[in-house]
């Protein structure tokens, strides 16, 4: 998924890229992230209405 290319200089150099099957992950990671966001917002916005108690204790 990852791959890694040595350079043999001084200092050290290392790059890392996606290889073809880490490409794939791409739009799932996409995805995943603005699930993310959405439930942030949703968060954020519920956060702002008055709480109601799930039970009233008499």
């Amino acid at each position: 998924m990852i791959g890694r290319t040595d350079y043999e200089t001084y200092p050290r150099r290392v790059e890392y890229d996606l290889t073809a099957y880490g490409q794939q992950l791409v739009p799932l990671i996409d995805a995943l992230g603005d699930w993310w966001e959405a439930g942030q917002r949703a968060a954020r916005n519920q956060s702002e209405l008055p709480v109601e108690p799930l039970m009233r204790v008499a």
